[in-house]
């Protein structure tokens, strides 16, 4: 009697060893679910497609991203601060972007004249 009960206490603690690894290797092989990347954007300041969504206006008055309905976003923002030759972090970019409005003194950030504007474009990925 005592060793039918040891048998069955092993055999019971075996089938729950097995149920865990079984359990463990089938969270392990789960697929996860790709998301499609976002496709990317060009953005542009070819004035015969000023009518563009993509367009880049000038001058650039602001560069602030606030709660989405007034600023920019960083896509666009990365597309002037290339077009303006200003480099860094999306933070810096912004905040360089922001001083130069600032120091502009409400005129906005004209658009540079050595750039031939009708072939440039700058492709967003992100």
């Amino acid at each position: 009697m005592v060793e039918e009960i040891r048998l069955f206490s092993e055999a019971q603690g075996q089938n729950y060893e097995q149920l865990s690894v079984s359990a463990s290797v089938q969270n392990d092989t789960k697929v996860k679910q790709e998301t499609k990347p976002r496709p990317y954007v060009l953005f542009h300041s070819n004035d015969e497609k000023s009518s563009d969504i993509n367009y880049l206006s000038f001058p650039l008055k602001d560069a602030d991203k606030n709660d989405g309905t007034t600023g920019i976003t960083n896509r666009r923002m990365m597309a002037y601060s290339t077009a303006l030759s200003v480099t860094g972090r999306v933070a810096k970019r912004r905040e360089k972007l922001q001083n130069m409005i600032v120091s502009a003194k409400g005129a906005g950030i004209e658009r540079p004249g050595d750039i031939d504007w009708s072939t440039w474009n700058y492709q967003s990925y992100n």
